[in-house]
């Protein structure tokens, strides 16, 4: 039976609704403040709320989840019968893929006649959205587990995010980036602008005056750069301004893109960007840096 289930987790970017239609299951990485454990994607708490709560001081943590917490979540869908393909937040980010590694390492033995995969998806939020869809776009042309991880490790180093944030100092908050980097974007009063790497790890690729000059640069890099034979859709997301990020979305149309995805981030990733996040993701000519 060619059959599998694909898996993912909580810092991606799609909406609860999505989630059911595209019949993905989602490792919970909670995010937790004032001892209030919130779980999946926006369901028990707004972004607005949230970010309200910061304003007046609180502070957000997230929990990667542990290898137990894997276990337990990857067992209940082989005993269900249902092999997975298990998508994971990057590794330069998190604990999160090396936990999962090694609840499959045990279930596999445990296990030995199912099929278990897994893929460091070295991204996060909406490119982590995108590469979901990739794999899941694999898999509706009848692709097999083991083809549609290859074809991850092929492309994945080929997708590409740009971001802007209004405050450095809430990545380095949550050892996102360091406090020698937060300092030294915020010291320059100016916006900046962040990729991730080879590694999934977050880097300053720019900055530059004016939030306006900023997203113009991520809509030339996305012109110059995309490449429609990795993926054909682009990605958008924000934290906090939604007129922005449709007004992005129109200003990517008129380039002649019609597929592109507009969300709402999620709460894992938001309680690292703060509000004021615009992020944008694709297909590109170039692999990481």
């Amino acid at each position: 039976m060619n059959h599998y289930y694909i898996v993912s987790d909580s810092c991606l970017d799609f909406s609860p609704e999505e989630i059911k239609a595209k019949e993905v299951s989602l490792v919970p990485i909670n995010t937790v403040m004032n001892d209030i454990e919130y779980g999946l994607n926006r369901e028990q708490i707004s972004l607005e709320d949230f970010f309200q709560k910061i304003k007046e001081g609180e502070r957000p943590t997230t929990v990667a989840a542990n290898p137990s917490d894997y276990q337990d979540f990857f067992e209940k869908l082989l005993k269900e019968g249902k092999d997975f393909l298990y998508i994971a937040f990057s590794s330069g980010l998190s604990s999160s893929y090396a936990n999962a590694r090694l609840a499959i390492n045990d279930l596999q033995k445990a296990y030995p006649d199912r099929k278990i995969g897994l893929v460091d998806s070295r991204s996060a939020a909406t490119i982590q959205s995108l590469v979901l869809d990739m794999a899941l776009s694999q898999q509706a042309k009848g692709k097999t587990m083991d083809q549609v991880i290859a074809y991850l490790e092929e492309n994945i180093p080929y997708t590409k995010v740009e971001f802007i944030i209004d405050d450095l100092f809430h990545l380095e908050r949550g050892g996102r980036i360091s406090k020698t980097k937060a300092i030294f974007g915020t010291a320059l009063r100016v916006v900046p602008i962040l990729s991730m790497d080879q590694e999934g790890k977050l880097y300053l690729s720019n900055s530059v005056r004016g939030r306006k000059k900023a997203v113009r640069i991520l809509l030339s890099n996305l012109k110059e750069n995309m490449d429609s034979s990795i993926y054909d859709e682009v990605y958008v997301s924000y934290s906090s301004s939604r007129e922005e990020a449709l007004s992005l979305k129109e200003a990517i149309e008129e380039l002649g893109i019609s597929k592109v995805h507009v969300y709402e981030m999620s709460l894992t990733i938001a309680a690292h960007t703060g509000p004021g996040c615009l992020i944008l993701a694709y297909g590109s000519k170039k692999k990481r840096d």
